[in-house]
């Protein structure tokens, strides 16, 4: 046997470990000092315990012995996933001779305990083998070498089997460790000694003797050892600096519908607070009213500390300007908003000296919003003292608490609070590594990315927020934008290129040619790409990103220069290194130092054509490239300051006449692509037609003219404002859109005015709305002089214009189109010469869910969703349908043009629920899902409780192939196998998709019995108050004791209470009270409790109990009742149920149920072929244990073919309930083990399908013959 120690770096690479803090390696370095300080002396069993408690104290682990086993680390569902063989520091003989080999009876002992466990385990995770000094860490993958040998077989067998003449233990280490020094395989490990840490601590070496501490301590996390996958996500929110601002906001969490949502805090003098004693505002009434005012000045401010920090960098300004020192009060802040950062700097008058330094930045951000014209301005807030938070860093951060002289319940005067709030923390605009293996000042630093969190966090104050994390963003990105730039480029070149490497060989070609890196970014700088639910920018941002390192590996991306003539010449930014990393881009310079930005000297210093190049793509790629729509404004007003975040990273100076002017280049006005409004409804048709419009191919060229001259406005030097190119853009919008509404009645009405003005002059026409959007040619000799009669006339006329206009108004003008997205000429960018729709080459998002429930019980979503049905534009709605269906029909179908490409997080259950039935056929028939990612087990966002799928989706007819991913051990997405359309399909009737390896066939079981067949299947009863009788009297938990008594004296569970065959804890619920159960929100009926009957938890694998004791439960549980126990009750919920699921009749389901046992049922739900059916019917992505799967897992019937079969499952199970009720911790391992394999046998599995119930792709443990 060779061994290979593995260093511990190298060894890391396979995991996705938590890098981490220096508080926490401190307490690792305290916590490894006490197992150090044990007496090697004491005893084995003293010193394993000792260990035991530092890997408890340390990581949290469940750790105890098992039978011989040492120590074992368990799992929530305790398992055993890490063996621990553990020796005392002086038994030598036991223990491996040095750390290159693992020769020794102790590592005999792990094969002897792993050989044994795997029986009936197929999850451990890693072999340990250690003393208070030193470990020894294996995979237990390497373990597989031993079950697989035969003669190491034949020893354990002898052993463990009983069938050699010496079945000693004893006799196995020797046999085994004669065996492995024959045997010529490699087991791979890696080696830690403890006791260097303290050798570490005390080094004088140069190196920081933290960064082995670091490692040693991952390397026994949980994402190590337990191989949990944990998602590390570049833009992790910092928990303490959000609830803090949170509370200066005057702003809280809480949870509604199992979503955190945002509320007033209603604490005295937070943000809020003074907002509504400013403006005498109600923060129940006018909570979208402050809630706007807070985001606002909230984003100006962060914006603000982010360009402060970048000054200070840069060395423009030498100290900060958001002090109390420099900004007194709101007013004053007031004046560094309008009067500084909206003006340009030679233009400023009479502003104080210590603004003067700020430059001008030409960003809307500072134009005053709609409320604030209306007179609510920041600067007539007041700053009155608030109590600073209970948790506040300026308590954590000794010499902030020092400097501002702070005791338990300090108060600060709110604009004072503010500012030290935000310089406590270390805002920056550019990357910052781990160094050394250690989070440095990891729990101070904010950048873009962790505001970026922060905003979405906060912009979810209605709904709930839902962050898609970094990974997802940036693999969507980078995989559909691969596939739209290969194909912009075939279109636009008449290429032929299948992949990245064959554009770039033919792009090394282009750019030898004069003009070709011109050419080559002004078709890579045309690609269209947009997000109709927007949220907080997140995708738009990690597209940017992804879209200038794609130049860098394409070798187009460019410095952009503008010649003596005004053209713009372009040539490659060579000498760099550029990469993603952490979501953020990374440069490393010609001498492989970190890109840095200060005030450069001359124009030719690397840093500044970096900076120079870095912001003119990025600006030439958010005004060209970069389209969203929400419909929540804040929304749209994040995603723009995330953008202008994403600039100002890389502003900087001007130079003229080869001379620094000091003044950073502005911001463009990038705000024009951000669009606010509901993106599934829409009055026009995409393909409605703008022929009737004189002189069309003039209009849509002035329209784009305008939008662009939006764009590069410097308002400063504009002889027309940006309100006043916004007026015009909004006049040609409306040309469109009364031509689209009804093009008949619009010429009659021009006809109409035309005459008017004609024969009457202007007169009675003045209300300029009466003629908005209109075609018409003033009277050259001005109004006539009108007779009595021709007035008379004048006013007939008026009236035939203004019934027209009516007419013409009336067009969809509803309620239902308050919010509605003109697709059709919103984005002039999309639109060719004749104003036809062109659409994106690339729709990207992750579109809300919304299941039909929800959507109904809301009366602004059961309006949208009305509205959406009625306009019947989407043919994918169907049934129950969740509201991201339309959103991914619009994408594919509408928003992209051909060849075009669409990607979606979305949930897993489209794959296989009903609703989703006619999207998944209208795709896989007329486009081509070419890939999916299937993320089932990964929880993406933290409070949903769905899992999820990617689609990638081409515009263009279907190639019959998918490529289907999954996401590693270490959250990499990667193709793991590919499949045709109809090996995806699992059943062409329901068109439910199989992402699986497994060829599954739908019918198996076909003609098998149902549970719902059997079995009544309901939930438990809603403790609250019920809503319209007793609104509020009581909550749940007044009606639950852990003491029986008079009035608590039903025995009572909840799902938490159960693990399979067993009851964890039984309290007491109130019953027959003048609240109980009467005014509950759901009661039930007694007989469902009264019965025997089998409960089952709500979520996740199934875990079954069987009662008889007249057991209450509560809606987490779900009950199952032989249809026979139920004969002669009768009452809506049955009948209810019959009705709506039931495809047998009352009687013939009672029939059908006396053959039956619930025990053999309850053997068959507590085994692993049922997670295998729940699955097959819920979607695998899908943790919900709904009643209706339940009533859809086959059972076979009990008859003469099965009866010894069904026989012994009883028996067994009757084994494991008598062993349950003693002791519910009993183990039954090996009993549960031996129902599986009857169950195999019950439903005629083979052997590969039993493989993959198992989880193997080895040898089979079971036999089927």
């Amino acid at each position: 046997m060779q061994y290979h120690n593995t260093e511990l770096s190298q060894y890391l690479q396979s995991y996705n470990t938590i890098t981490p803090t220096q508080e926490i390696l401190q307490g690792f370095i305290n916590n490894t000092q006490q197992l150090l300080a044990t007496n090697p002396n004491e005893s084995e069993e003293y010193q394993k315990n000792k260990f035991r408690d530092f890997l408890r104290e340390s990581f949290h682990y469940d750790c105890n012995t098992k039978g011989r086993i040492d120590l074992a680390i368990y799992n929530d569902y305790k398992d055993i996933e890490v063996i621990i063989e553990f020796k005392a520091i002086n038994n030598t003989q036991e223990f491996p001779k040095h750390s290159d080999t693992l020769h020794s009876k102790a590592l005999c002992e792990t094969i002897l305990y792993y050989l044994r466990e795997s029986k009936t385990n197929n999850n451990i995770k890693h072999i340990i083998i250690a003393t208070i000094h030193e470990l020894f860490i294996i995979d237990a993958k390497e373990y597989e070498i031993f079950k697989h040998h035969k003669a190491l077989q034949k020893a354990y067998k002898n052993c463990d089997d009983k069938e050699g003449n010496d079945t000693s233990t004893n006799n196995f280490y020797k046999e085994a460790q004669n065996i492995i020094e024959s045997m010529t395989d490699t087991i791979k490990y890696t080696h830690i000694r403890l006791d260097s840490i303290i050798s570490h601590i005390h080094s004088k070496s140069s190196s920081n003797p933290n960064t082995t501490i670091s490692l040693i301590y991952q390397v026994l996390s949980p994402q190590a050892l337990l191989k949990q996958k944990t998602y590390i996500d570049a833009n992790t929110l910092n928990e303490s600096f959000y609830k803090e601002l949170l509370y200066i906001l005057g702003l809280q969490e809480i949870s509604q519908n199992k979503k955190s949502c945002i509320s007033p805090s209603l604490i005295n003098n937070t943000l809020l607070d003074s907002i509504l004693k400013a403006f005498s505002l109600s923060p129940q009434d006018d909570f979208e009213t402050i809630f706007s005012l807070l985001t606002t000045w909230n984003n100006r401010l962060l914006f603000l500390r982010l360009l402060e920090s970048m000054l200070l960098s840069c060395k423009h300004i030498d100290k900060p300007f958001l002090t109390i020192d420099v900004l007194q009060n709101f007013t004053k802040l007031n004046t560094l908003f309008f009067e500084v950062l909206a003006i340009k700097e030679d233009k400023r008058q009479d502003i104080p000296k210590d603004l003067a330094s700020i430059p001008y930045l030409n960003s809307s951000l500072f134009d005053k919003t709609n409320l604030e014209k209306e007179g609510k301005e920041i600067k007539l807030l007041d700053s009155k003292p608030l109590k600073l938070y209970p948790q506040s860093i300026l308590y954590k951060d000794k010499n902030l608490q020092k400097s501002y002289n702070l005791n338990k319940d300090s108060s600060l005067p709110l604009l004072e609070y503010l500012f030290g709030f935000l310089h406590a923390y270390d805002f920056t605009t550019t990357p910052q590594d781990i160094q050394d293996n250690i989070k440095i000042n990891h729990d101070k630093l904010i950048n873009a990315a962790v505001l970026g969190l922060v905003f979405e966090k906060l912009n979810g104050y209605k709904d709930g927020s839902f962050y898609t994390p970094s990974f997802i963003t940036s693999y969507m990105c980078k995989e559909s934008l691969q596939k739209a730039v290969i194909q912009k480029f075939n279109t636009a070149k008449e290429w032929d290129c299948k992949d990245l490497e064959s554009l770039k060989l033919r792009l090394d070609k282009l750019t030898d040619s004069k003009g070709g890196y011109k050419e080559a970014n002004e078709i890579f700088d045309s690609i269209k790409v947009c997000d109709p639910a927007v949220g907080s920018g997140h995708f738009l941002v990690s597209m940017l990103n992804a879209m200038i390192e794609l130049k860098f590996h394409l070798k187009i991306l460019c410095e952009i220069h503008t010649d003596s003539s005004g053209t713009r010449q372009y040539e490659r930014l060579k000498d760099i290194n550029l990469k993603l990393e952490n979501d953020e881009i990374l440069i490393k310079d010609s001498t492989n130092s970190l890109h840095t930005y200060q005030i450069p000297s001359h124009e030719n210093i690397q840093s500044h054509r970096i900076q120079k190049a870095l912001f003119h793509n990025k600006r030439t790629l958010i005004e060209s490239c970069l389209f969203g729509v929400d419909i929540n404004p804040n929304s749209c007003e994040i995603t723009k300051l995330r953008l202008w975040i994403e600039l100002l990273k890389y502003s900087y100076y001007i130079f003229e006449n080869d001379k620094n002017t000091n003044t950073l280049q502005t911001l463009p006005n990038i705000d024009i692509n951000i669009k606010y409004g509901n993106s599934l409804i829409s009055r026009f048709d995409l393909k409605d037609s703008l022929k009737h419009i004189p002189n069309i191919n003039h209009q849509i060229a002035k329209y784009q003219k305008l939008v662009s001259s939006y764009k590069n406005a410097d308002q400063s030097t504009l002889n027309i404002s940006k309100q006043e190119i916004e007026a015009q853009i909004e006049k040609i919008k409306q040309t469109f859109t009364l031509t689209l509404k009804d093009p008949k009645t619009k010429q009659e009405l021009e006809k109409a005015i035309e005459t008017h003005i004609t024969n009457y002059g202007i007169s009675l026409l003045d209300n300029t709305s009466l003629l908005d959007g209109l075609s018409y040619t003033l009277n050259m000799f001005g109004n006539p002089q009108l007779s009595k009669e021709q007035e008379n006339e004048a006013y007939i006329s008026y009236g035939k214009i203004m019934a027209l206009r009516k007419k013409l108004d009336s067009f969809t003008s509803g309620e239902s189109y308050k919010n509605a997205f003109e697709w059709r000429f919103a984005f002039p960018e999309v639109l060719d010469n004749n104003g036809d729709f062109l659409g994106f080459d690339l729709v990207i998002g992750n579109p809300p869910y919304i299941s039909a429930p929800s959507q109904l019980e809301n009366t602004n979503l059961a309006l949208q969703r009305q509205t959406i049905n009625n306009l019947k534009k989407y043919k994918s709605l169907y049934q129950k349908w969740d509201l991201y269906i339309p959103f991914i029909e619009l994408g594919i179908s509408k928003l992209c043009k051909e060849n075009a490409v669409c990607a979606m997080i979305i949930p897993y259950p489209f794959t296989n629920q009903l609703y989703a039935k006619v999207l998944r056929d209208m795709i896989t028939t007329s486009f081509n899902l070419y890939e999916l990612a299937d993320l089932q087990g990964i929880k993406v966002f933290d409070s949903a409780v769905v899992t999820n799928c990617i689609i990638f989706v081409s515009k263009q007819k279907f190639k019959n192939k998918i490529s289907i991913s999954n996401a590693n051990e270490n959250l990499k997405i990667q193709a793991t196998l590919e499949k045709t359309y109809d090996d995806l399909i699992q059943d062409q009737k329901t068109l439910v998709f199989n992402t699986t390896a497994q060829n599954r066939k739908a019918d198996k079981h076909q003609n098998l019995n149902n549970l719902g067949d059997f079995c009544y299947i309901s939930i438990g009863m809603v403790l609250n108050a019920d809503e319209k009788t007793a609104k509020g009297e009581f909550k749940k938990d007044d009606l639950i004791s852990n003491v029986k008594d008079k009035i608590h004296c039903k025995e009572y569970i909840e799902a938490k209470d159960i693990e399979k065959y067993a009851i964890k804890r039984i309290r007491y619920l109130e019953y027959n009270t003048p609240r109980s159960p009467s005014k509950l929100r759901r009661p039930t009926f007694p007989q469902l409790y009264e019965n025997e009957k089998i409960l089952i938890n709500k979520i996740g694998n199934i875990k079954a109990i069987f009662d008889k004791n007249n057991i209450f439960c509560d809606q987490t549980n779900r009950i199952c009742i032989l249809w026979k126990d139920l004969k002669g009750v009768e009452n809506n919920s049955i009948s209810g149920s019959i009705k709506k699921f039931s495809r047998f009749s009352r009687k013939e389901m009672e029939e059908l149920s006396l053959s039956m046992n619930l025990k053999y049922i309850l053997g068959i739900l507590n085994s692993k072929y049922s997670n295998m059916l729940l699955n097959n019917i819920r979607g695998l992505g899908n943790i919900d244990i709904n009643p209706e799967y339940l009533r859809n897992i086959p059972i076979p019937k009990i008859d003469s073919t099965n009866k010894a079969l069904s026989d012994e499952i009883i028996s067994l199970v009757e084994q494991i309930l008598d062993s349950k009720a003693k002791d519910p911790t009993t183990d039954t391992k090996e009993l549960e083990s031996h129902i599986d394999s009857l169950v195999y046998k019950l439903y005629n599995l083979d052997s590969n399908e039993i493989e993959i119930v198992e989880g193997r792709q080895c040898k089979k443990r079971n036999k089927i013959k």
